[in-house]
């Protein structure tokens, strides 16, 4: 997997999928989030066995894959990255190395298979709601 993405786009995508992660678990595997590179987006899933999210995050693929990166290390660190183009890149000993201007630095992932499936909603049991109505109506 190799994937060009604007810091912005890959703070919004942790940032919000980490909320989901949950902190005490006897399930470790779920204190990871999921990337998946297709086509023109980046896929950032999370899942605490109570509830999952999926958030797609536009990037340049350069290469289609998927992996497992630890949420609290990965957050901790893009939030420090500087606004530039970030390049992740999946090694193939599972090694994701975040480049970015003339720095880079390495992270261990796991593999995408053994994280646990998100559980899908029924189309004709679902409905959209406006972000800002759905605000408001909290």
């Amino acid at each position: 997997m190799e994937v060009v993405i604007t810091k912005e786009k890959l703070v919004e995508g942790v940032q919000t999928a980490e909320r989901i992660v949950s902190t005490k678990s006897t399930l470790p595997i779920i204190g990871n989030l999921l990337f998946e590179a297709a086509k023109d987006y980046l896929k950032i899933s999370a899942n605490n066995l109570e509830m999952g999210l999926e958030i797609k995050v536009e990037a340049k693929v350069v290469k289609e894959g998927s992996i497992l990166i630890p949420a609290k290390t990965l957050s901790g660190i893009v939030g420090k990255l500087p606004d530039a183009k970030i390049n992740l890149h999946v090694s193939d000993r599972g090694f994701v190395k975040i480049a970015y201007q003339v720095s880079h630095l390495n992270i261990h992932g796991l593999p995408a298979e053994e994280f646990p499936a998100l559980s899908k909603v029924k189309e004709d049991i679902s409905f959209k709601v406006e972000a800002a109505l759905l605000e408001k109506m909290i």
